[in-house]
């Protein structure tokens, strides 16, 4: 009795592995799905198994892994600068106290900027908003606020990304009036800049960028910029 026993436990092990696992399956019809949750996980939809049998494993597409690394990634970056710039004249209103405007001269701002860009294959967009001399007290010209969108390329080099990327927004500044300083005036003009970008990667998920800029509208203006930059994939994907 107790040697009958052993052999049907023994056959009840050994037949697993002589078991026929069926037809093997085509990549396009592969679905990892489990059926039976139980005790028997490897078994899947159809007639397939996942085993380690060569022409019956049952798995997704050839590189379905890595689908996820040929989408986008996401990159917020917070920096400060200094920028040189040209004050346009404030336009002739009418108010009484006002006699004329106030001619175009240079300034010099140090800047706070925020970026938020979108990353994929070597091209990235996004929306930067850059602020300065709010409190109007530490420079002549008041308030500074430029918004608008950028575009540019990048190759990675090492440690490195660098690139180029171009500006189009607008640039908003809080002038006096030479005859009223108690006076202010907002004066709107169009922004398009050129930029050289060098990125250095610190961690896998954050940067320190450079960037290094001119004015294309007005070519006496430039702003140079350090960034610390946050991503949400390790090495932007592409490393």
């Amino acid at each position: 009795m107790t040697k009958a026993l052993a052999i049907a436990i023994a056959i009840v092990l050994v037949r697993p592995a002589f078991a026929d696992p069926g037809p093997p399956c085509e990549a396009d019809s592969c679905d990892i799905t489990p059926i039976d949750p139980g005790p028997r996980p490897w078994i899947l939809r159809g007639e397939c198994r996942e085993d380690d049998v060569v022409g019956y494993r049952r798995c997704a597409s050839f590189g379905q892994w890595a689908a996820p690394a040929l989408g986008p990634h996401f990159a917020f970056e917070l920096g400060a600068g200094w920028r040189h710039l040209v004050a346009p004249p404030v336009p002739a209103v009418a108010v009484t106290r006002m006699v004329g405007g106030v001619a175009s001269s240079a300034a010099d701002l140090v800047t706070s900027a925020l970026r938020a860009r979108v990353v994929a294959h070597g091209f990235y967009a996004g929306l930067e908003l850059e602020l300065g001399d709010l409190t109007g007290r530490a420079y002549p010209y008041g308030a500074f606020t430029q918004t608008g969108a950028l575009a540019g390329l990048h190759a990675a080099l090492g440690p490195f990304d660098l690139g180029g990327e171009v500006l189009v927004g607008a640039r908003s500044l809080d002038r006096p009036v030479d005859l009223d300083p108690a006076m202010k005036v907002w004066v709107t003009t169009p922004v398009v800049e050129l930029r050289a970008r060098v990125e250095l990667w610190l961690s896998p998920w954050i940067t320190l960028a450079g960037l290094l800029g001119a004015g294309v509208l007005d070519r006496s203006e430039w702003f140079g910029s350090l960034a610390v930059g946050f991503h949400t994939r390790t090495y932007g994907g592409e490393r």
